[in-house]
């Protein structure tokens, strides 16, 4: 007697697709659906707790300590578990707990991490211990944190990591006191570097916000010499108007080779046309720039003659540089399509220019 088999459309999908499909299947869902799918059988919670790791973001504001605590040794105590993390988040306002040391033993083991950022406002607790990781193939960084003494791990921190391709470094207060930063290349695989040059740098024993000198050449002649030729992606914080021109003279005598460049003025202040045509006069020795944006803090408060005057300036720009693909001041953007060029959002520029790099990878707002 012939048995009747089951169709195959009425087979359960595991039996229809290979582990390697569903896996792939699982890494494309939101977050939420891969951690129901961990409570659906043994052979999803396999396949679907890996993916679920694979990019962690801690905040202490949206967990308790007990919780952080209680994921740190889940994840010290199935290395399988801890060898999946590929991008961690951590993001704390608090002074240094127990749960912090139980991050930083998890931290230690990680040692296939790519990306790490860290928001510190409390007291330096994790990155006090960044001079005792070590992650081979770390690629991308963030650190934002409060304390001055701080800093010196994080140079620390860089100085065992050169295969960092993509960096960002801001404070949220003034440093006081040059980062002692070891001489000679620090980051030779650099693509990408947003921030205050000083912390990078170790030139100046001010903040450029703190006191407002000229954007001395011997500071992108250290950034050029600590990075190489492969940092194509800029991005400078805190300058103020007066150092808007020095910023690109030096740049375009020192660093030519970069694709990519953004500059953040510090001040509630009012930008002038004539500040910004001017900057003109240093665009064509930038022989292989694609993309400059300019930002500042009173960008929200523009009037429409200063839309106006922005609008104007970027055809400046356009018709100044053979290279330029895109650029933006504040709100007002235009991008070169074929032989034209045609108003688009400045998020459009920031993507396209990769400065949305941070946002895509790390799950983070970028500075603007």
């Amino acid at each position: 007697m012939r048995t009747r088999s089951t169709p195959r459309a009425h087979m359960p999908i595991t039996q229809r697709l290979p582990n390697e499909v569903l896996t792939e299947i699982i890494q494309k869902a939101p977050k939420s659906d891969q951690a129901r799918l961990c409570r659906v059988s043994k052979l999803f919670h396999g396949l679907a707790l890996p993916s679920l790791l694979r990019t962690v973001l801690l905040d202490t504001e949206e967990i308790l300590p007990d919780v952080l605590d209680a994921f740190c040794n889940a994840m010290i105590q199935n290395p399988a578990r801890v060898d999946s993390v590929r991008s961690l988040s951590y993001k704390t306002y608090f002074d240094y707990s127990p749960a912090d040391e139980c991050l930083i033993q998890a931290l230690t083991l990680m040692t296939r991490l790519e990306h790490l950022s860290i928001y510190d406002y409390g007291d330096c607790g994790v990155v006090s211990s960044l001079a005792s990781f070590t992650f081979p193939n770390l690629l991308v960084c963030s650190f934002e944190v409060t304390p001055d003494d701080c800093w010196p791990h994080i140079a620390q921190f860089l100085a065992r990591h050169p295969t960092i391709t993509h960096l960002r470094l801001c404070d949220r207060v003034i440093v006081n006191g040059a980062v002692p930063v070891p001489e000679g290349t620090l980051l030779p695989t650099l693509q990408y570097y947003h921030g205050e040059l000083p912390l990078l740098c170790a030139f100046s024993k001010h903040s450029l916000r703190a006191v407002q000198t000229p954007f001395g050449a011997a500071l992108i002649e250290k950034l050029s010499a600590q990075t190489g030729p492969n940092l194509t992606i800029l991005g400078i914080k805190f300058l103020f108007v007066s150092q808007i021109s020095d910023a690109l003279e030096h740049l375009s005598a020192h660093m030519p080779h970069l694709k990519s460049l953004k500059l953040y003025c510090w001040g509630n202040w009012s930008v002038r046309i004539g500040t910004l045509d001017y900057l003109a006069t240093y665009l064509p020795r930038l022989e292989n720039l694609e993309y400059l944006v300019f930002n500042h803090a009173a960008e929200y408060n523009r009037s429409v003659v200063d839309l106006y005057n922005d609008q104007k300036t970027l055809q400046v720009w356009a018709n100044t540089s053979p290279t330029l693909k895109g650029c933006s001041i504040g709100k007002i953007a235009a991008r070169k399509v074929g032989d034209r060029w045609e108003k688009c959002r400045s998020k459009v520029i920031h993507s396209e220019a990769g400065f949305a790099v941070f946002k895509e990878i790390l799950s983070v707002a970028d500075d603007e």
